[in-house]
This record gives C-alpha cells, structure tokens and sequence, in this order.
C-alpha cells in the first residue's frame, strides 16, 4: 500500500477495518517533508522494491490527479476512484 499519510495512521486505519493481514507492505510518508509525496514516484519505487516487482506489473487506485501523474511517472496502470461527488464533477 502506499499512502501519503503517515505510516502509523495508515496502520491504524488498516488494523481498525481488519485489513491489517492482507497489505504486505506500507510505503508511506515519513517526514514532514512533501518532497517524497505523490506525484514524486518515490513512495511508488518503495513498494516496488521491497515487495521485488515490475512496476508495469502494478496498478494504482488512485483518487487525485497527483496518483495518476505519479502513475504515468513510475509506468504503473491506475484505477481512478471518485470517493466525493466534487471529485466526480472535476475535469
């Protein structure tokens, strides 16, 4: 999973919907720093590493337009979703 939250709220979230488990890696932020932050493919590059894949074997679920940039900027194929009717709305 990456997630430009921290690493611990992403725990949390994950342990609290019972996810926990099944996520077999967490690339997310780490610093105050947005520098690493989507739409940089460094988080992207993290999981990729660490779990030992292709990144044209991945797909990102992203919702906002930083996702799909870093997607195209790392070569991963991307599901877009719309979680607001705000974002549904946008171009």
């Amino acid at each position: 999973m990456v997630s430009k939250n921290s690493v611990a709220a992403v725990d949390a979230y994950l342990h609290q919907n019972g996810l926990y488990e099944k996520v077999d890696f967490v690339a997310a932020r780490s610093t105050s720093s947005p520098s690493n932050l989507k739409s940089s493919r460094f988080l992207l590059d993290q999981a990729v590493l660490e779990l030992g894949v292709d990144s044209r074997n991945c797909t990102i679920i992203g919702d906002t337009a930083t996702d799909i940039v870093a997607r195209k900027i790392a070569g991963c194929k991307t599901i877009g979703y719309v979680n607001r009717a705000t974002q549904a709305a946008s171009p």
